[in-house]
């Protein structure tokens, strides 16, 4: 910002420079030609005008230098309210890259967290379903005992035996199917929740 300064007030003193070489060449041939019609005879109204002209010249220069002044206070104010512009900018700037760094972080340490429970919980199952198959096996494994035990009786009792046994055979393989039944309603959600 200050180089942009100093390149703007360079450039500034150059044109007020070259203005005023440019003034100082006018009077200079002003004064030349003036000296060519003095010497020609006309000079004392020339040379009145001239210094009226010279005069009035003169006068202007305070004027410019006033408006110079001006200007570079007007140009020093625009470059502090561009530096704090800047500044504010650059703060902003630092804010939202801090925010965006937090959230990455955070969305990392809570995606890890979600991996592991969802792993948690495929394992889980896993050992549900394992134990499920278990105790189904030995279910089918005892209802076959059972079953042979009581074609067994039944081959033996052909009375009124007959009836308990089967009785029996019944109020068994519903317990069974119920203990079979609520396995599978436990292990139902936990599937859900795998896929």
């Amino acid at each position: 910002a200050g180089g942009v300064r100093a390149n703007y007030e360079s450039a500034l003193m150059q044109t007020m420079r070259r203005q005023m070489a440019e003034f100082e060449d006018r009077v200079s041939r002003q004064v030349s030609k003036m000296e060519s019609q003095l010497s020609g005879g006309t000079g004392q109204g020339v040379l009145a005008r001239l210094e009226d002209k010279v005069s009035a010249a003169e006068a202007t220069v305070p004027k410019l230098d006033r408006r110079v002044a001006e200007v570079h206070g007007t140009v020093k104010g625009l470059s502090e309210e561009m530096q704090s512009q800047i500044r504010k900018i650059n703060g902003i700037e630092e804010c939202v890259f801090s925010a965006h760094q937090q959230l990455q972080t955070d969305l990392r340490a809570k995606m890890a967290e979600l991996e592991q429970q969802l792993q948690k919980v495929s394992s889980a199952v896993r050992i549900t379903e394992v134990n499920t198959e278990e105790s189904q096996k030995r279910f089918s494994s005892r209802l076959a005992r059972l079953e042979n035990d009581v074609d067994t009786r039944l081959s033996s009792q052909e009375d009124g035996g007959f009836a308990s046994v089967y009785a029996r055979l019944e109020a068994l393989e519903d317990r069974s199917l119920t203990d079979e039944a609520q396995r599978f309603a436990l292990a139902a959600p936990l599937s859900s929740v795998r896929s």
